[in-house]
């Protein structure tokens, strides 16, 4: 009994010895984790924001969805026609579908080139801003000969030209106004702010942060409904 009675005692003192090495490791992860979440915090990166902390959602009834849907779809006999360039009188779209992933990158992609960028450690207030649009006539060429929409070419079909569609703009606040921005961009002159999207004065060729369909259907991921065939899904 005297020769068992140390074997224990050692072996209770290593296993005492692993869980208080645990423990440390855990309070060692934990302080490390507080210590990023609080460095996020300050460069404007809120990483772990805990999602219990949002207002309740939001929810629309099913006959409220249906009739805004048909109000904009408009009677069976009536629905919304476009008139395409080969004289075609086709049903416009009536809806726009984005993979979650797709979405998902999107607000990554805002968020990795504004985290820590923000000034005197106040975070950016972040949007995103939908635009209404409608798919131009993709395989147009000017007076040269030179195509006018090459990054829609071959990523778009021409059963697409004039079809109703939507695309995403990031935003930023600025003195209580949602300026169009790209995220990779900073004002030359004020390196606190970034610079707003100028249409007018940026090259025509200049390619900006955005989320639109054509982004996707070239992958066969998605797009609008119609013209693509997996508008049997669509509940409204």
């Amino acid at each position: 009994m005297n020769k068992v009675f140390p074997v224990i005692s050692i072996l209770l003192l290593i296993a005492a010895g692993y869980e208080l090495l645990k423990i440390n490791t855990l309070t060692e992860e934990n302080n490390n984790l507080k210590e990023q979440v609080v460095k996020a915090a300050k460069n404007g990166c809120d990483v772990c924001k805990d999602s219990t902390s949002y207002p309740a959602f939001n929810y629309l009834e099913v006959k409220t969805i249906k009739d805004m849907a048909k109000l904009y779809q408009g009677p069976l006999n009536l629905r919304r026609l476009v008139t395409q360039s080969n004289g075609n009188n086709v049903d416009d779209a009536n809806s726009i579908w984005f993979p979650l992933d797709a979405l998902k990158q999107f607000i990554w992609e805002i968020q990795k080139d504004t985290c820590g960028k923000a000034c005197d450690g106040v975070p950016l207030e972040l949007g995103v801003r939908i635009y209404y649009a409608r798919y131009p006539k993709v395989d147009s060429v000017d007076v040269s000969g030179k195509e006018v929409y090459p990054d829609l070419n071959n990523i778009v079909s021409s059963e697409y030209e004039n079809m109703h569609t939507a695309f995403l703009i990031p935003t930023y606040d600025s003195s209580g106004y949602q300026k169009d921005f790209d995220p990779r961009y900073f004002d030359p002159k004020n390196r606190c702010s970034f610079t707003t999207i100028n249409p007018d004065a940026w090259p025509a060729a200049k390619r900006i942060l955005v989320l639109a369909p054509s982004n996707y259907t070239a992958k066969n991921h998605g797009g609008l409904c119609p013209p693509l065939t997996n508008c049997k899904g669509s509940a409204f």
